[in-house]
């Protein structure tokens, strides 16, 4: 979308005085919070996030254990499927008689359809458990995509996690990013689902746009319909606080410095190595000298080093950058 790399360039060193400028704060408060427990230390990148939990919950008395109380998977999943309702008049049947296959015990899988017309669009399978040899993180995949070229085929696609299985009959409690990660991933799955494509090569959304609607569906976790129906204490039943809800939407913004630069540095990182003259280039060295040039904070690393450079790191940086934007549209 920036049509050159001078142009995203531009937009990437309009950001960056900010952003570390805000790390600089961060850190200030960390540093405050190590110094008064006596620890006898220079907050370094592998502090950054323990005492940022430490500032956080004293800044803005927010306690992640008490709100992971109101977040329990499964009532996520059933937030999630009113949502698609809502917004794509989807309804989700789980399969529980075997007559689909699944690669693992811990997957489920439901049927999707147009609630209006009953008519398939297709399978979603949720595999949300962590177990050796499964890759980490959260991600939506497809096994197919739709097309109508000689005959329609529907969506079968799933949302992949890495949550702890609990102990049998105990619901699964998550953190607020968690969830915040669950929506958004899920995103990407009611993309592929709400698809209407003819070539089947098309059908994989273009880069610039894939996680639009992602970033929009997170908003949608802390909704009054969401948080006053399925944001339940697990225990007693009760929606969750409105003081609390207020204290997590304020909290919301904290630690953005740290996030945005870790992220922009790599693209900033990506970018130079992309315009700069490859012949007789000392990677290492040029990393090192470049992000010294940028002032980058010592007290963090950039998110992903050149091995793991893609667009899909451009796709989440720009998005960020957006968010951004339309967070200040919307005094938000």
């Amino acid at each position: 979308m920036a049509k050159k790399p001078e142009n995203a360039m531009t937009l990437m060193n309009a950001v960056w005085p900010s952003a570390i400028a805000k790390v600089k704060e961060e850190v200030a408060d960390m540093q405050a919070a190590a110094d008064a427990e006596n620890a006898n230390i220079s907050i370094a990148p592998w502090d950054y996030r323990f005492y940022a939990k430490k500032v956080r919950q004293k800044k803005f008395d927010l306690d992640s254990d008490e709100v992971k109380q109101y977040l329990q998977l499964d009532k996520l999943r059933e937030a999630m499927f009113f949502v698609s309702g809502e917004l794509f008049n989807f309804s989700f049947s789980e399969i529980k008689d075997g007559s689909v296959s699944v690669f693992h015990e811990d997957v489920r899988v439901w049927e999707v359809k147009d609630k209006t017309s009953e008519k398939n669009i297709g399978l979603w399978y949720l595999d949300p458990f962590a177990r050796k040899g499964k890759r980490s993180g959260a991600w939506a995949t497809t096994y197919r995509l739709h097309s109508n070229l000689d005959k329609e085929e529907t969506v079968i696609c799933s949302n992949n996690s890495n949550f702890v299985k609990g102990e049998a009959g105990q619901p699964v409690l998550i953190s607020w990013d968690d969830a915040t990660t669950f929506f958004h991933e899920i995103g990407h799955a009611l993309h592929f689902l709400s698809s209407n494509i003819k070539y089947p090569t098309l059908d994989n959304s273009v880069r610039d746009y894939t996680e639009f609607q992602s970033q929009l569906l997170e908003r949608w976790l802390s909704t009054e319909e969401v948080i006053n129906t399925y944001l339940v204490h697990y225990k007693t039943g009760k929606p969750i606080p409105a003081e609390l809800v207020a204290k997590i939407k304020k909290a919301a913004t904290f630690k953005q410095g740290f996030s945005t630069t870790e992220g922009v540095a790599s693209a900033i990182m990506d970018l130079k190595l992309h315009l700069a003259d490859p012949s007789n280039m000392d990677v290492d060295s040029f990393e090192r000298e470049t992000l010294a040039e940028m002032n980058m904070p010592k007290e963090l690393v950039m998110s992903h080093r050149r091995s793991h450079f893609n667009c899909f790191y451009w796709r989440k940086l720009c998005y960020r950058l957006l968010r951004i934007y339309v967070g200040r549209c919307f005094n938000r």
